[in-house]
Protein backbone atom coordinates (compact mmCIF):
# COMPACT_ATOMS: atom_id res chain seq x y z
CA UNK A 1 0.00 0.00 0.00
CA UNK A 2 1.26 3.43 -0.94
CA UNK A 3 1.43 5.71 2.09
CA UNK A 4 1.43 9.48 2.27
CA UNK A 5 1.83 11.30 5.54
CA UNK A 6 0.04 14.40 6.76
CA UNK A 7 1.31 16.49 9.66
CA UNK A 8 -0.01 19.52 11.52
CA UNK A 9 3.26 21.39 11.12
CA UNK A 10 4.60 24.88 11.68
CA UNK A 11 4.28 25.93 8.03
CA UNK A 12 0.60 25.04 8.00
CA UNK A 13 -0.03 26.91 11.21
CA UNK A 14 1.57 30.09 9.94
CA UNK A 15 -0.56 30.22 6.79
CA UNK A 16 -3.76 29.07 8.48
CA UNK A 17 -3.97 25.72 6.72
CA UNK A 18 -2.92 22.15 7.35
CA UNK A 19 0.64 21.24 6.40
CA UNK A 20 1.69 18.08 4.62
CA UNK A 21 5.06 16.33 4.73
CA UNK A 22 6.64 13.42 2.92
CA UNK A 23 7.57 11.52 6.08
CA UNK A 24 5.82 11.01 9.38
CA UNK A 25 6.75 13.43 12.14
CA UNK A 26 5.80 12.53 15.69
CA UNK A 27 3.96 15.24 17.60
CA UNK A 28 4.59 16.10 21.23
CA UNK A 29 1.12 15.79 22.78
CA UNK A 30 1.98 16.96 26.26
CA UNK A 31 -0.28 19.76 27.41
CA UNK A 32 -2.74 19.36 24.53
CA UNK A 33 -6.23 20.56 25.44
CA UNK A 34 -9.61 19.01 24.82
CA UNK A 35 -11.92 20.87 22.45
CA UNK A 36 -13.91 23.75 24.00
CA UNK A 37 -17.21 24.38 22.23
CA UNK A 38 -17.62 27.77 23.97
CA UNK A 39 -15.30 29.19 21.29
CA UNK A 40 -17.91 28.44 18.60
CA UNK A 41 -20.21 31.43 17.97
CA UNK A 42 -23.12 31.67 15.53
CA UNK A 43 -24.25 34.91 13.90
CA UNK A 44 -27.70 34.94 12.30
CA UNK A 45 -28.30 37.44 9.53
CA UNK A 46 -31.66 38.50 8.12
CA UNK A 47 -30.34 41.45 6.13
CA UNK A 48 -27.95 41.62 3.23
CA UNK A 49 -27.09 43.81 0.26
CA UNK A 50 -26.39 41.89 -2.96
CA UNK A 51 -24.82 43.42 -6.08
CA UNK A 52 -24.62 41.83 -9.52
CA UNK A 53 -21.35 42.64 -11.27
CA UNK A 54 -22.18 42.73 -14.96
CA UNK A 55 -18.58 42.93 -16.18
CA UNK A 56 -17.63 39.43 -14.93
CA UNK A 57 -20.89 37.83 -13.77
CA UNK A 58 -19.87 37.71 -10.11
CA UNK A 59 -22.07 38.65 -7.20
CA UNK A 60 -20.81 40.60 -4.21
CA UNK A 61 -22.75 40.62 -0.95
CA UNK A 62 -22.62 42.26 2.45
CA UNK A 63 -24.26 40.62 5.45
CA UNK A 64 -25.26 42.95 8.28
CA UNK A 65 -27.70 43.33 11.16
CA UNK A 66 -29.75 46.48 11.66
CA UNK A 67 -29.14 46.41 15.41
CA UNK A 68 -25.36 45.97 15.05
CA UNK A 69 -25.36 42.67 16.96
CA UNK A 70 -23.39 40.85 14.24
CA UNK A 71 -20.21 41.93 12.46
CA UNK A 72 -20.55 43.15 8.87
CA UNK A 73 -19.27 40.41 6.54
CA UNK A 74 -18.59 40.60 2.81
CA UNK A 75 -18.06 38.09 0.03
CA UNK A 76 -17.72 37.88 -3.74
CA UNK A 77 -18.55 34.70 -5.60
CA UNK A 78 -19.63 33.25 -8.92
CA UNK A 79 -21.25 29.86 -8.37
CA UNK A 80 -23.40 30.54 -5.31
CA UNK A 81 -22.84 31.82 -1.80
CA UNK A 82 -21.39 29.09 0.40
CA UNK A 83 -21.70 26.46 -2.34
CA UNK A 84 -18.47 26.97 -4.20
CA UNK A 85 -15.76 25.34 -2.09
CA UNK A 86 -13.54 28.37 -2.75
CA UNK A 87 -16.02 30.89 -1.31
CA UNK A 88 -14.62 33.41 1.15
CA UNK A 89 -15.88 35.96 3.67
CA UNK A 90 -14.14 39.03 5.10
CA UNK A 91 -14.79 41.06 8.22
CA UNK A 92 -13.14 43.59 10.54
CA UNK A 93 -11.78 42.42 13.89
CA UNK A 94 -10.30 44.54 16.66
CA UNK A 95 -7.42 43.13 18.71
CA UNK A 96 -5.50 45.10 21.33
CA UNK A 97 -6.69 48.42 19.94
CA UNK A 98 -5.83 47.62 16.31
CA UNK A 99 -8.48 46.88 13.68
CA UNK A 100 -7.65 44.10 11.23
CA UNK A 101 -9.29 42.96 8.02
CA UNK A 102 -9.56 39.18 8.36
CA UNK A 103 -10.42 36.66 5.66
CA UNK A 104 -12.13 33.35 6.18
CA UNK A 105 -12.82 30.43 3.90
CA UNK A 106 -16.38 29.14 3.79
CA UNK A 107 -16.84 25.49 4.72
CA UNK A 108 -20.03 23.42 4.99
CA UNK A 109 -22.19 26.29 3.77
CA UNK A 110 -21.69 28.71 6.62
CA UNK A 111 -18.61 27.94 8.72
CA UNK A 112 -15.46 30.04 8.56
CA UNK A 113 -11.88 28.84 8.75
CA UNK A 114 -9.80 32.02 9.04
CA UNK A 115 -6.73 32.10 6.84
CA UNK A 116 -5.42 35.65 6.45
CA UNK A 117 -5.38 39.13 7.92
CA UNK A 118 -3.90 42.58 7.51
CA UNK A 119 -4.12 45.84 9.38
CA UNK A 120 -7.16 47.77 8.20
CA UNK A 121 -6.52 50.03 5.21
CA UNK A 122 -7.54 53.62 6.00
CA UNK A 123 -6.65 55.07 2.59
CA UNK A 124 -10.33 55.16 1.58
CA UNK A 125 -11.29 57.33 4.54
CA UNK A 126 -11.76 60.77 2.99
CA UNK A 127 -12.82 64.17 4.36
CA UNK A 128 -16.54 65.00 4.52
CA UNK A 129 -16.31 67.29 1.48
CA UNK A 130 -14.72 64.64 -0.76
CA UNK A 131 -17.95 64.16 -2.72
CA UNK A 132 -20.23 66.75 -4.26
CA UNK A 133 -23.98 66.15 -4.52
CA UNK A 134 -25.65 66.47 -7.91
CA UNK A 135 -28.47 68.99 -8.19
CA UNK A 136 -30.68 66.56 -10.09
CA UNK A 137 -32.08 63.12 -9.26
CA UNK A 138 -31.23 60.11 -11.40
CA UNK A 139 -32.92 56.93 -12.60
CA UNK A 140 -30.66 53.88 -12.20
CA UNK A 141 -32.15 50.69 -13.59
CA UNK A 142 -35.39 50.10 -11.72
CA UNK A 143 -34.54 52.63 -9.02
CA UNK A 144 -35.97 56.14 -9.41
CA UNK A 145 -35.08 59.46 -7.79
CA UNK A 146 -31.53 58.44 -6.87
CA UNK A 147 -28.99 60.86 -5.48
CA UNK A 148 -25.65 61.05 -7.24
CA UNK A 149 -22.47 61.80 -5.27
CA UNK A 150 -19.46 62.56 -7.44
CA UNK A 151 -15.80 63.36 -7.09
CA UNK A 152 -14.00 65.24 -9.85
CA UNK A 153 -10.94 63.40 -11.13
CA UNK A 154 -8.40 64.54 -13.71
CA UNK A 155 -9.53 65.62 -17.20
CA UNK A 156 -13.11 66.20 -16.03
CA UNK A 157 -13.65 62.51 -15.23
CA UNK A 158 -15.74 61.59 -12.21
CA UNK A 159 -16.06 58.86 -9.62
CA UNK A 160 -19.82 58.56 -9.05
CA UNK A 161 -21.88 56.86 -6.33
CA UNK A 162 -25.66 56.51 -6.66
CA UNK A 163 -27.95 56.08 -3.64
CA UNK A 164 -31.66 55.28 -3.28
CA UNK A 165 -34.03 56.05 -0.39
CA UNK A 166 -35.70 52.90 0.94
CA UNK A 167 -37.71 55.08 3.31
CA UNK A 168 -37.27 52.62 6.17
CA UNK A 169 -35.13 54.77 8.47
CA UNK A 170 -32.34 52.16 8.63
CA UNK A 171 -28.75 53.39 8.84
CA UNK A 172 -26.95 51.62 5.97
CA UNK A 173 -23.62 53.44 6.35
CA UNK A 174 -21.52 50.56 7.72
CA UNK A 175 -22.90 48.08 5.21
CA UNK A 176 -22.47 50.49 2.28
CA UNK A 177 -18.98 51.47 3.42
CA UNK A 178 -18.07 47.79 3.12
CA UNK A 179 -19.72 47.55 -0.32
CA UNK A 180 -17.68 50.47 -1.63
CA UNK A 181 -14.44 49.32 0.03
CA UNK A 182 -14.64 46.00 -1.84
CA UNK A 183 -14.19 47.96 -5.07
CA UNK A 184 -11.74 50.57 -3.78
CA UNK A 185 -14.30 53.39 -3.71
CA UNK A 186 -14.21 55.95 -0.86
CA UNK A 187 -17.28 55.84 1.35
CA UNK A 188 -20.21 58.26 1.26
CA UNK A 189 -21.98 59.47 4.39
CA UNK A 190 -25.63 58.56 3.88
CA UNK A 191 -28.75 59.73 5.65
CA UNK A 192 -30.97 57.07 7.31
CA UNK A 193 -32.90 55.05 4.76
CA UNK A 194 -30.49 55.72 1.90
CA UNK A 195 -28.53 52.83 0.40
CA UNK A 196 -25.87 52.61 -2.32
CA UNK A 197 -27.27 51.34 -5.63
CA UNK A 198 -24.10 51.35 -7.74
CA UNK A 199 -20.89 53.27 -8.43
CA UNK A 200 -19.01 53.94 -11.62
CA UNK A 201 -16.14 55.83 -13.20
CA UNK A 202 -17.48 58.36 -15.71
CA UNK A 203 -15.41 59.70 -18.60
CA UNK A 204 -18.16 60.67 -21.03
CA UNK A 205 -21.57 59.43 -22.14
CA UNK A 206 -19.98 56.60 -24.11
CA UNK A 207 -17.41 55.56 -21.53
CA UNK A 208 -18.73 54.68 -18.08
CA UNK A 209 -16.97 51.91 -16.17
CA UNK A 210 -18.78 49.90 -13.53
CA UNK A 211 -17.05 49.81 -10.15
CA UNK A 212 -19.56 48.24 -7.77
CA UNK A 213 -22.23 46.47 -9.81
CA UNK A 214 -25.92 47.12 -9.22
CA UNK A 215 -28.03 46.40 -6.16
CA UNK A 216 -30.30 43.40 -6.60
CA UNK A 217 -33.73 43.42 -5.00
CA UNK A 218 -33.57 40.58 -2.49
CA UNK A 219 -36.23 38.20 -1.23
CA UNK A 220 -37.84 39.26 2.04
CA UNK A 221 -37.32 35.82 3.64
CA UNK A 222 -33.50 35.90 3.48
CA UNK A 223 -31.70 34.30 6.43
CA UNK A 224 -28.10 33.14 6.79
CA UNK A 225 -26.14 31.72 9.72
CA UNK A 226 -22.38 32.22 9.83
CA UNK A 227 -20.38 30.30 12.44
CA UNK A 228 -16.90 31.21 13.62
CA UNK A 229 -14.45 29.69 16.06
CA UNK A 230 -13.30 32.70 18.08
CA UNK A 231 -10.17 30.89 19.27
CA UNK A 232 -9.13 30.40 15.65
CA UNK A 233 -9.63 34.13 15.08
CA UNK A 234 -7.73 35.18 18.20
CA UNK A 235 -4.76 32.95 17.37
CA UNK A 236 -4.66 34.11 13.76
CA UNK A 237 -4.16 37.74 14.79
CA UNK A 238 -2.37 37.53 18.12
CA UNK A 239 -1.43 33.95 18.95
CA UNK A 240 2.07 32.57 19.46
CA UNK A 241 3.47 29.67 17.44
CA UNK A 242 3.17 27.41 20.51
CA UNK A 243 -0.50 28.36 20.99
CA UNK A 244 -1.28 27.65 17.34
CA UNK A 245 0.41 24.26 17.54
CA UNK A 246 -1.53 23.39 20.68
CA UNK A 247 -4.80 24.46 19.07
CA UNK A 248 -4.18 22.47 15.89
CA UNK A 249 -3.43 19.38 18.00
CA UNK A 250 -6.62 19.53 20.06
CA UNK A 251 -7.81 16.00 20.77
CA UNK A 252 -9.32 13.87 19.42
CA UNK A 253 -7.89 13.72 15.89
CA UNK A 254 -9.09 12.06 12.72
CA UNK A 255 -6.61 9.29 12.00
CA UNK A 256 -6.05 10.43 8.39
CA UNK A 257 -4.79 13.72 9.80
CA UNK A 258 -1.74 11.74 10.91
CA UNK A 259 -1.09 9.21 8.15
CA UNK A 260 -2.91 8.58 4.86
CA UNK A 261 -2.69 5.17 3.22
CA UNK A 262 -3.98 4.89 -0.37
CA UNK A 263 -6.42 2.13 -1.33
CA UNK A 264 -6.53 3.09 -5.03
CA UNK A 265 -3.73 3.42 -7.56
CA UNK A 266 -3.75 7.18 -8.13
CA UNK A 267 -1.69 9.39 -10.41
CA UNK A 268 0.10 12.33 -8.81
CA UNK A 269 -2.50 14.95 -9.74
CA UNK A 270 -5.44 12.95 -8.40
CA UNK A 271 -3.43 12.08 -5.31
CA UNK A 272 -2.80 15.76 -4.65
CA UNK A 273 -6.53 16.52 -4.83
CA UNK A 274 -7.22 13.73 -2.32
CA UNK A 275 -4.60 15.13 0.04
CA UNK A 276 -6.07 18.61 -0.34
CA UNK A 277 -9.58 17.36 0.42
CA UNK A 278 -8.56 15.38 3.51
CA UNK A 279 -6.53 18.36 4.72
CA UNK A 280 -9.66 20.51 4.45
CA UNK A 281 -11.61 17.94 6.45
CA UNK A 282 -8.91 18.03 9.14
CA UNK A 283 -9.19 21.82 9.37
CA UNK A 284 -12.98 21.70 9.55
CA UNK A 285 -12.99 18.87 12.08
CA UNK A 286 -10.62 20.73 14.41
CA UNK A 287 -12.77 23.87 14.31
CA UNK A 288 -16.32 22.49 14.16
CA UNK A 289 -16.76 18.87 13.14
CA UNK A 290 -15.78 17.36 16.50
CA UNK A 291 -18.92 18.81 18.10
CA UNK A 292 -21.34 16.95 15.79
CA UNK A 293 -19.88 13.79 14.25
CA UNK A 294 -23.09 12.86 12.43
CA UNK A 295 -23.18 16.18 10.60
CA UNK A 296 -19.45 16.02 9.97
CA UNK A 297 -19.83 12.63 8.29
CA UNK A 298 -22.69 14.00 6.17
CA UNK A 299 -20.60 17.05 5.22
CA UNK A 300 -17.66 14.82 4.28
CA UNK A 301 -19.83 12.89 1.84
CA UNK A 302 -21.54 15.99 0.40
CA UNK A 303 -18.21 17.74 -0.09
CA UNK A 304 -16.62 14.67 -1.70
CA UNK A 305 -19.41 14.43 -4.28
CA UNK A 306 -19.32 18.20 -4.88
CA UNK A 307 -15.57 18.18 -5.49
CA UNK A 308 -15.85 15.22 -7.84
CA UNK A 309 -18.46 16.99 -9.96
CA UNK A 310 -16.60 20.30 -9.73
CA UNK A 311 -13.36 18.79 -11.02
CA UNK A 312 -15.18 17.16 -13.96
CA UNK A 313 -17.17 20.31 -14.79
CA UNK A 314 -14.07 22.50 -14.88
CA UNK A 315 -11.93 19.81 -16.58
CA UNK A 316 -9.53 19.69 -13.65
CA UNK A 317 -9.72 15.89 -13.65
CA UNK A 318 -10.95 13.40 -16.24
CA UNK A 319 -14.07 11.44 -15.35
CA UNK A 320 -11.95 8.35 -14.66
CA UNK A 321 -9.63 10.35 -12.36
CA UNK A 322 -12.61 11.94 -10.60
CA UNK A 323 -14.21 8.54 -10.04
CA UNK A 324 -11.00 7.25 -8.46
CA UNK A 325 -10.74 10.46 -6.40
CA UNK A 326 -14.24 9.88 -5.01
CA UNK A 327 -13.72 6.15 -4.47
CA UNK A 328 -10.53 6.85 -2.52
CA UNK A 329 -12.33 9.32 -0.24
CA UNK A 330 -15.04 6.79 0.53
CA UNK A 331 -12.30 4.49 1.83
CA UNK A 332 -11.58 7.09 4.53
CA UNK A 333 -15.12 7.86 5.67
CA UNK A 334 -15.07 5.22 8.44
CA UNK A 335 -12.27 7.26 10.04
CA UNK A 336 -14.88 9.93 10.82
CA UNK A 337 -16.64 7.67 13.30
CA UNK A 338 -16.15 8.18 17.01
CA UNK A 339 -14.58 4.78 17.64
CA UNK A 340 -11.87 5.50 15.07
CA UNK A 341 -10.79 8.93 16.33
CA UNK A 342 -7.27 9.17 17.73
CA UNK A 343 -7.25 10.26 21.37
CA UNK A 344 -3.91 9.85 23.10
Amino acid sequence: MKTRNLVFALFGLLIGTVGYASSYVGLDRTGILEADSSFVVKYRYKERLAYHIYTNGDTSIVLYSTDGSSPVMSSQYKEGFGKDYLSFLSMDYEHEGVTYEVDGRMMNGGYLAFNGYKEKDTSLEKPDDYYQLSDILWEVGEYRDCKMYYHEEENNTQMRVFAFNREDGVDYNEACKTVLKMSGVPSVQLEPGWVVITADFFIDEDRQYELVGQLVKDSIDFEETITINTRDLELLVGGTTEERIEFSNTLPHLNYCEVIGWSQKLDEKTSDYVVEFLGDMCIYFNLYGRYDLTEFQAYFLRAAMYRKEHYIKHQMLSRKQADLFYKELLEHQSSNLEENLLDF
